[in-house]
């Protein structure tokens, strides 16, 4: 796809006049180009390949999409198929944007153009339906784990390295978002922390990769909603992370903690835990009293 086209299109993508619809058709449709040979929807310039024109529809995309999803129940059966398409190809081409290639002029793999995968994550993650929060949720673990691969790498950049973070806090922040019981997102958590914690250990001052990890789930932790249940997830290798020398990584964990009202989830959990009790208490009781009167009946 030429330049020209690629303008003319999203120019048109964005004009007020396109109908949600219409807007998540296109870009059902412009996924399924994606997905297959010879597509043209990546930009190739002298810096490599660029997913922009892409990003700015699938955010635009994905808006309209939710909101035929919010009004789903007046919606025909088309439009319940057409978001399920979307979908379906989203999932895809995130599967596909987050794998292992061989970039032109290098001699590792890596992921292709981390910096516009940022933006696509997180409109993904802000956007999805509940139905596919278990798929999503899959293929953002796998990309943070390739993210924490890559940047224990011999011979990146400063830059580089800070690039794989941000894709790696995305893939993180979209799994809170989309599935934050998730066990798996728990346990990647647990691991950069205790990873960083070693670190410092043995470094007390040295902020290496393990280190800027940690700072990134921090950064997430702090900003995202209804993230407790993550926070008392981890709570031990946060509690220790308290304690290092380290200021950046000590104040970050110290205010994940502060924001979050242990006290309250516990007693929270307490009280639903009282409920069921209750409940199973009464059931008991039900079946006691059917099990005499069936008796009474017998005679």
């Amino acid at each position: 796809m030429s330049h020209e086209m690629s303008n003319a299109l999203l120019e048109g993508y964005k004009s007020k006049d396109l109908s949600d619809p219409c807007r998540t058709l296109v870009l059902a449709r412009l996924l399924s180009l994606f997905l297959s040979d010879n597509h043209g929807l990546v930009q190739k310039d002298v810096i490599g390949i660029s997913y922009k024109m892409l990003t700015q529809i699938i955010q635009d995309g994905l808006k309209s999409a939710k909101k035929l999803d919010i009004g789903l129940e007046e919606t025909s059966e088309a439009t319940f198929n057409l978001l399920d398409n979307v979908w379906e190809r989203v999932c895809a081409t995130l599967s596909q944007m987050l794998s292992l290639a061989l970039p032109n002029g290098s001699q590792q793999v890596s992921i292709v153009h981390p910096s516009d995968l940022v933006d696509i994550v997180y409109s993904s993650a802000e956007n999805a339906p509940p139905s596919y929060s278990s798929d999503l949720c899959a293929i953002l673990f796998s990309g943070a784990t390739k993210c924490l691969e890559i940047v224990k790498k011999d011979g990146l950049s400063t830059d580089d390295i800070e690039t794989f973070l941000n894709l790696f806090a995305a893939c993180f922040s979209g799994m809170c978002k989309v599935r934050v019981q998730d066990r798996s997102m728990h346990g990647i958590a647990e691991r950069v922390l205790l990873s960083a914690f070693q670190s410092l250990e043995s470094a007390p001052k040295e902020v290496d990769s393990n280190v800027r990890s940690a700072l990134k789930i921090f950064d997430v932790l702090k900003k995202a909603s209804d993230v407790e249940v993550v926070v008392i997830a981890v709570f031990p290798q946060i509690s220790q992370l308290v304690g290092v020398e380290e200021r950046s990584v000590r104040r970050a964990a110290g205010a994940v903690l502060a924001r979050t009202n242990i006290r309250g989830i516990l007693e929270d959990a307490q009280n639903r835990c009282n409920v069921a009790e209750e409940r199973a208490r009464m059931a008991e009781n039900s079946v006691f009293e059917l099990e005499k009167q069936i008796t009474e009946l017998r005679k």
